[in-house]
């Protein structure tokens, strides 16, 4: 993310209806998808910025700050930290305010929802499936990063196109959850391309130029 002293930096904003602080930097380009960016556990509306350099030029970008404070610092989407365990509904409060912050944010900048994206790293991933799966949203395609699938239905996401980056070294999420995750997205008819490197719990290089790749790919 670029410096705070350029005008040009995303800015720090606050919705009223969601109780949510929030990044944005608003649409350059027209046609140019939107995407929302979804941060992990301990993490805050400032570390997704890493992955701006693999997004199409031009759409508007926004990501919010979890609900609440994370043991350690940072914050998070759950009040308490299940880890990869945690259900679809464990995320309801977090739904909730997500879809009062979308629905200020699409009145406000002139978003059509089938034209976001939704990429969350890690607790944010199992947010954004949450949102997917239960019908808040129907995201343009999802990306999932270091990402777990929580427990629910999942017929919610059948035709919905899906990015997973995964570290073959994860130790918080280990590559073999993620893999029988994949799997479990695609017999409920979700369309995967998936990505592993090796690393740890973060997106490698060979993964984020697949990410870039991906999206270019889906332009149109």
């Amino acid at each position: 993310m670029t410096s705070s002293n350029d005008p040009s930096a995303p800015q720090l904003l606050h919705d009223p209806a969601s109780d949510l602080t929030y990044r944005l930097r608003p649409a350059t380009h027209s046609g140019v998808p939107s995407f929302l960016l979804l941060h992990g556990f301990g993490g805050d509306e400032d570390v997704l910025w890493v992955i701006e350099s693999a997004l199409p030029q031009g759409g508007l970008i926004a990501s919010p700050r979890g609900l609440f404070t994370a043991e350690g610092g940072g914050f998070a989407w759950l009040e308490s930290h299940l880890g990869p365990e945690g259900s679809l509904h464990d995320f309801d409060p977090a739904r909730q305010a997500l879809t009062r912050w979308m629905e200020s944010l699409a009145a406000q900048n002139d978003l059509a929802p089938e034209g976001t994206y939704l990429i969350g790293f890690s607790q944010g991933s199992a947010l954004a499936f949450s949102l997917s799966a239960l019908g808040d949203v129907k995201p343009r395609g999802l990306a999932a990063l270091a990402a777990y699938l929580p427990k629910g239905e999942l017929t919610g996401l059948k035709g919905l196109p899906i990015f997973w980056s995964h570290g073959t070294l994860d130790d918080r999420v280990p590559i073999d959850r993620a893999r029988s995750d994949v799997q479990l997205l695609r017999e409920a008819g979700a369309h995967i391309d998936y990505c592993e490197s090796d690393t740890g719990h973060k997106v490698g290089i060979e993964c984020m130029r697949a990410l870039k790749a991906w999206l270019q790919g889906r332009k149109g």
